[in-house]
């Protein structure tokens, strides 16, 4: 048949078979209770306080310092289901 020789085909059983192998090899437990910690040391908690006051022209408060965009930066590239811990 000419509907088994379509690279479309060809391309959406590859697809379908990457997706079911994916899904088959990583059937782990997501729960919250398993999120990856990312401890952020004094010294990083130092050089974002520094870099924001030379920035901004002020102290950050707590929740700046929890939410910074360098805390954000520093993790983006991290897996996802991760918690961060100041301090």
């Amino acid at each position: 048949m000419k509907l088994f020789r379509e690279p479309l085909l060809h391309f959406v059983l590859a697809g379908a078979f990457l997706f079911g192998a994916y899904a088959l090899l990583n059937r782990g437990d997501d729960s919250p209770n398993k999120l990856k910690q990312i401890r952020i040391g004094q010294g990083e908690v130092q050089w974002l306080t520094e870099t924001w006051t030379l920035q901004r022209q002020r102290a950050p408060t707590p929740d700046e310092l929890r939410a910074g965009d360098g805390i954000r930066q520093r993790n983006a590239a991290r897996a996802r289901g991760t918690r961060v811990e100041i301090g």
